[in-house]
């Protein structure tokens, strides 16, 4: 069980130490809203610990998150990456919900996460806890795969660091400009506030050459947070902004397309005494023009949770959240939508023994379009021995219908003066998932094992569908397509993981996934590949001389039933730190998919035009970073 000190800690608290590379024993939150050490979790989780996104040489989250167990990372191109847990990614993906501290950053059109975009510091991050497995009976809709939150270092923590600023930098000469820069100023048992700003920049590998993706972005990002200790925890407001320029190539194409985002939150959060309290607000706003598209959006959540110690033995977590957002598209028509969904969660942890612990919990979920939706999780971990731990869940979690997919209202021309009707449909119902789960871990005296096995079942599967043809001679084209409720699927893996050193100087992490992915009438799943392998080796990076590589291994599969070869990639990294002390920068060379293997992670549709093709082969890059502290 988590020590005393650890039961007050809730999600989006950052007071956790993720120094453990290969220990176990990490505290996490996101699993539970409480924290709990990692093997007493009773989801599937990972950390992505700041010493390890600091020795990849990674310029964005999607590169760090392809090294995680039963996770799926597909690059149509560099314009946008595609993320999904336990199969079913796609151009689309949307079954995934992620944060920043707590705060969903999925947005509010299709539910997509634009990670080029989006105004995060890699440099600012703490830790990112993902957590495979359905999430909704704590978080609602979006978590119906899985849940990822990206936990940043706060101000009251860098403000109790010897140095007080951050500077970090990559460039390569056609392919990506990267910085970053954050400085601290305050009193560490008192207040402090950070300023950060940065500039994500990508220059596509075929960028301007004739029958080539476009897939360049321009992405400057300014952030302010400010943090006031209180008796029994802190206040905390923040600000973020990116005023982008990006190409988008998915689904929907936009040429030199402008996105803007902001978001404002303030938060209380209580991680002393008995009965922590947790409240937030945040606001959020995107902007996207381009290509003759455009899409507004704004919305608005609140967020309180408390955790409760009923006796020795009884721990309750419970709370409620309210979104209401507004949303106006050109693809959905001149109506501005709003919608709104309250929700409350129950989660009741119960000590059985010395040994076992079990969790139970709900959601009620109420919307204004899909009306109420019921979560439901149980969980029971047994501890076989002070560093071995089984765990067994069964939880149901539901994927709602989206903006796009109830209110989709447009014409498009396919043929001169053939065009075809894209029709709302606001009576669509969640999509459902039954799950079940089994797991191992254990503690070694130098690393860790994890073992998890899962069955997921899926019904009322959203998809787009041809309600109409049009007459001869155009009698295979669709006249009318809208999204309905079509059928089942199904998914049922195995997930194996460890952390080990290899020497007093490296150590190494690895793991390897199973997904059986398929429809309901058991044909395998587009972009599900069957097996996935990640070996992981980092030196010391506190040494002179450091290094990092990464190799990873993708099973073949299908993108529109066509054939998808494996690949095979590695990535490195190898860094001299210009001096001794802990404040000495650092210049390193980094590389990725190293040996060019030149391969494709989606395949354009049989008879797609060439100015609507996405598709461009993956290339090797090869980065010069400098980085240091002041």
């Amino acid at each position: 069980m988590a020590h005393a000190d650890q039961q007050n800690a809730v999600i989006g608290d950052t007071s956790a130490s993720t120094e453990l590379l290969l220990d176990g024993d990490d505290v996490v939150t996101t699993a539970t809203r409480s924290a709990q050490k990692l093997g007493d979790s009773p989801e599937a989780v990972t950390v992505i610990t700041a010493d390890q996104i600091a020795a990849s040489g990674a310029t964005s989250i999607p590169e760090l998150l392809q090294n995680v167990p039963g996770v799926d990372v597909m690059d149509a191109n560099q314009s946008q990456a595609n993320v999904a847990i336990r199969g079913f990614n796609n151009t689309t993906s949307n079954t995934l919900l992620v944060m920043v501290d707590g705060r969903r950053i999925n947005e509010d059109f299709h539910s997509w996460v634009l990670w080029t975009t989006n105004p995060i510091l890699l440099s600012r991050i703490k830790k990112i806890e993902v957590v495979r497995g359905p999430g909704s009976v704590l978080y609602g809709a979006d978590a119906f795969s899985g849940v990822i939150n990206i936990i940043l270092k706060s101000p009251l923590e860098l403000a109790t660091e010897s140095t007080k600023g951050t500077i970090t930098g990559q460039y390569e000469n056609h392919a990506t400009d990267f910085g970053e820069a954050t400085y601290t100023a305050g009193r560490p048992n008192d207040w402090a506030v950070t300023l950060g700003a940065g500039y994500h920049g990508i220059t596509g590998q075929y960028q301007g050459q004739p029958g080539h993706v476009q897939d360049s972005s321009s992405v400057p990002i300014y952030t302010l947070d400010a943090e006031k200790k209180t008796s029994r925890g802190s206040l905390m407001i923040t600000a973020d902004s990116a005023d982008s320029k990006a190409d988008f190539s998915s689904d929907l194409i936009l040429r030199d397309g402008l996105f803007t985002t902001n978001t404002y939150a303030a938060s209380y959060n209580e991680d002393r005494g008995s009965s922590p309290i947790t409240v937030r607000y945040f606001q959020s706003n995107l902007t996207i023009y381009g290509s003759g598209n455009y899409g507004k959006s704004s919305a608005g959540e609140f967020d309180i949770q408390q955790q409760r110690q009923l006796g020795l033995l009884n721990s309750l977590t419970y709370g409620a959240t309210y979104r209401g957002n507004h949303t106006q598209s050109n693809l959905t028509g001149p109506d501005v939508h709003i919608e709104s969904v309250s929700g409350f969660f129950l989660q009741d942890q119960y000590q059985i023994g010395d040994r076992t612990t079990f969790f139970a919990g709900g959601r009620d979920d109420k919307q204004t379009v899909y009306g109420t939706q019921l979560s439901t999780r149980f969980s029971l971990v047994n501890h076989l021995s002070s560093n071995q731990t089984v765990r067994l869940s069964y939880g149901t979690a539901f994927s709602a219908p989206t903006n796009l997919e109830n209110y989709l209202s447009y014409m498009s021309p396919v043929l001169p003066s053939v065009n075809v009707n894209y029709i709302e449909n606001t009576h669509l119902k969640p999509e459902q998932i039954h799950s079940a789960e089994a797991g191992y871990h254990i503690d070694l005296p130098k690393g860790y094992v994890g073992c998890s096995i899962f069955y997921n079942n899926i019904s009322d599967v959203i998809a787009s569908a041809v309600i109409q043809y049009f007459p001869p001679p155009y009698s295979a084209v669709p006249a009318a397509i809208q999204y309905q409720n079509l059928g089942t699927a199904h998914a049922d893996g195995l997930e194996l993981e460890g952390g080990f050193p290899i020497s007093s100087n490296w150590s190494g992490l690895a793991n390897y996934s199973y997904e059986n992915v398929t429809n309901g009438s058991d044909h395998a799943e587009d972009f599900s590949p069957h097996s996935k392998l990640n070996l992981i080796a980092q030196s010391d990076q506190l040494r002179r001389f450091s290094a990092y590589v990464a190799g990873h291994y993708v099973s073949s599969t299908t993108s529109f039933g066509q054939y998808l070869r494996a690949y095979t990639t590695v990535d490195a990294r190898i860094a001299y730190r210009l001096g001794r002390s802990q404040e000495a920068w650092t210049a390193a060379l980094v590389s990725t998919d190293l040996f060019d293997d030149h391969h494709r992670e989606y395949l354009d549709a049989a008879g797609t035009a060439p100015s609507l093709s996405i598709s461009e082969p993956a290339e090797r890059t090869v980065r010069i970073e400098l980085s240091g502290k002041f």
